[in-house]
């Protein structure tokens, strides 16, 4: 699963923090998450702005299934072939293999670094373009003022592979390439 972060106030003038942080504890109580995969480093709640550790998070940092990656924002556009990037997406490869899933991905706003980085892995597990790029899509439809478009992600996409996602026949095969290509994962691991 992909989405907002599940106790930071990334947009506290707007009206739906509290129910955005309802909504992410449900989804986490729902489908059980086991494991946190953080993307915007890893901040403490500030009590001065109403935030707090949701208990869920508190069981998953106990049973140490956290990982936070401080990744920035256009390193995900712009330099998603980046040795940064490439060696981030091998320490989120190797924590997925090695900690127990469903797995929360997230970073503030759950779009950009996180849309980029769900998207990764969704070609290597076999989603088509069209099927990434409408999950992309749907970050403008979750009230946080800001739109995201599939071009974006596309030029993200193809700048880490090399080729234009939109006309490939096998961008799962594509992504693996790139992966054992790049040392991220091998074949194995993959």
């Amino acid at each position: 699963f992909r989405g907002y972060h599940p106790y930071k106030r990334s947009r506290p003038k707007l009206d739906t923090e509290n129910v955005r942080h309802e909504l992410v504890q449900k989804l986490f109580n729902l489908y059980g998450i086991n494991s946190v995969i953080s993307l915007s480093g890893y901040e403490m709640p500030a009590s001065r702005d109403g935030e707090f550790m949701p208990p869920e998070i508190d069981i998953i940092d106990t049973k140490k299934n956290h990982i936070s990656i401080d990744i920035e924002y256009n390193l995900v556009y712009f330099h998603s072939d980046a040795s940064e990037y490439l060696q981030a997406l091998r320490k989120i490869g190797l924590f997925i293999i090695n900690h127990p899933g469903p797995y929360y991905l997230h970073c503030r706003l759950g779009s950009d670094r996180t849309g980029v980085t769900s998207a990764v892995f969704a070609a290597l597990s076999g989603a088509t373009w069209e099927e990434i790029a409408e999950d992309y899509e749907k970050t403008s439809n979750c009230g946080i003022g800001e739109y995201r478009n599939r071009k974006l992600l596309k030029y993200s996409l193809k700048r880490l592979t090399g080729h234009d996602p939109e006309e490939e026949n096998n961008l799962s095969e594509l992504m693996k390439e790139v992966f054992v290509k790049e040392n991220i994962l091998s074949k194995g691991e993959i």
